[in-house]
């Protein structure tokens, strides 16, 4: 198909950001669908997704400053297997 395209490596860092944008998009969308039909079940949905997503953050984070502690740098080169 010619909308599939590889994301070249120097483009990756912004996969995330682009994630954090739509999943802002939808958070918003909950909470105008919800006031329009008025209830709070949007703002009740966009709690716990932005719940899983600090969760999500924790998470990530912690894997970089164990991987730093283990390898003393963030380099993907120095890190070529799963083993410690």
């Amino acid at each position: 198909d010619r909308h599939i395209r590889r994301v070249p490596p120097a483009e990756r860092h912004h996969a995330a950001v682009v994630d954090r944008d739509q999943l802002n998009a939808v958070n918003l969308t909950f909470v105008a669908v919800g006031r329009y039909l008025g209830s709070v079940d949007g703002q009740i949905i966009v709690f716990f997704v932005m719940t899983v997503a600090a969760a999500e953050a924790a998470v990530g984070l912690a894997l970089v400053i164990a991987l730093f502690r283990h390898g003393e740098t963030l380099s993907p080169d120095a890190f070529t297997s799963l083993k410690w």
